[in-house]
């Protein structure tokens, strides 16, 4: 269920290997965007970009790893990003909890600026979402946005928002969006 966007339907799919490095390349057929994954031997990440070309729909640009909340139960930003019991009021983006605290998932999230590291752990294991301190420079919003890092209901999403269509302050960006890395530790 791990995916870019809400998952790029039918799409070429090319595998290869590079000097040792299994890089895999993923055009979308129908959405104005292509991925790639890298990864190297004895290396607990998995390296990407994303190169978008176009606006695609649903109006969002995001990794987005579902993960074992059982392995991953703990967000990097506390409990801001969890749900258990809470209600949606307002789509499904804020929630009203049992004891009271209305929480928003949007607000997980550092302003873009300050925000290059994104995790979810648990006994023993981490893992994170690395940007390089560029690799907001195509993204909407500026470097004072902020977007969802965490979220937990019956599974641990981690993500990265490269364009958010959630409180849009100007039209998207194109071109590279990345490199950035999800470490296993």
């Amino acid at each position: 269920m791990t995916h870019l966007n809400s998952g790029l339907g039918t799409s070429k799919v090319t595998a290869e290997t590079v000097n040792g490095y299994v890089k895999i390349t993923v055009v979308a057929g129908s959405q104005p965007v292509t991925q790639y994954y890298v990864a190297k031997p004895n290396d607990p990440a998995i390296y990407m970009a994303t190169y978008l070309t176009g606006e695609i729909n649903p109006g969002e640009l995001r990794f987005l790893a579902r993960l074992r909340r059982s392995a991953v139960p703990n967000g990097w930003h506390g409990d801001a990003a969890v749900l258990d019991g809470c209600t949606a009021f307002e789509g499904k983006d804020t929630f009203k909890c049992p004891n009271g605290q209305t929480r928003c998932k949007m607000y997980t999230a550092d302003r873009f600026i300050e925000d290059q590291v994104h995790g979810v752990t648990g006994k023993n294991v981490g893992i994170w979402m690395i940007m390089p301190g560029t690799a907001y420079e195509t993204s909407s919003g500026g470097p004072f946005m902020r977007d969802i890092n965490t979220q937990s209901g019956d599974d641990q999403e981690l993500y990265w928002y490269m364009n958010s269509g959630h409180v849009r302050t100007e039209d998207w960006r194109f071109g590279l969006h990345g490199p950035y890395a999800m470490q296993f530790t």
